[in-house]
């Protein structure tokens, strides 16, 4: 966990990885530290938007680095059922890469239940966690 002073009100704490990010932020929400006004998550991050003149920022780093993060996060938000239309141009690559059809492939992905992990670079963009690791694709060699 590394601690980055941002401004005298904000201070970003780094994790490992998304995992660690998301045990945090959930800690954070049961139990939560006094002056922190706003938490931004994002993949491996969490951003800490500090009340005027508190909390004190070493003290602040040295509570949230007691904080245990090592196990996994429940869930206990509502399921959100989102339709998807199945017919892009990557489809039956996406398909051909993992040695299956695409009608296996979109059965494989909504067989399973995503979890929103934080929101992106443009409104309404969710970064999703949660995939079976044998849906994973490498990234396109050219992005178009």
């Amino acid at each position: 966990m590394r601690f980055l002073p941002v401004n005298p009100r904000a201070l970003l704490v780094e994790l490992d990885d998304l995992e660690q990010t998301l045990a945090l932020l959930a800690s954070l929400q049961r139990a939560p530290i006094a002056g922190i006004d706003e938490i931004v998550p994002a993949a491996r991050t969490l951003l800490l938007h500090l009340q005027p003149g508190e909390p004190d920022v070493a003290a602040l780093a040295h509570a949230l680095a007691q904080r245990d993060i090592s196990g996994p996060v429940e869930q206990d938000g509502p399921r959100i059922e989102i339709p998807v239309r199945y017919d892009g141009e990557d489809l039956a690559e996406v398909a051909a890469l993992l040695g299956i059809t695409p009608t296996e492939l979109i059965a494989r992905h909504t067989g399973q239940d995503y979890t929103v992990a934080f929101c992106g670079f443009a409104p309404g963009f969710a970064y999703l966690s949660g995939g079976h690791p044998s849906l994973n694709v490498p990234r396109r060699a050219t992005p178009r």
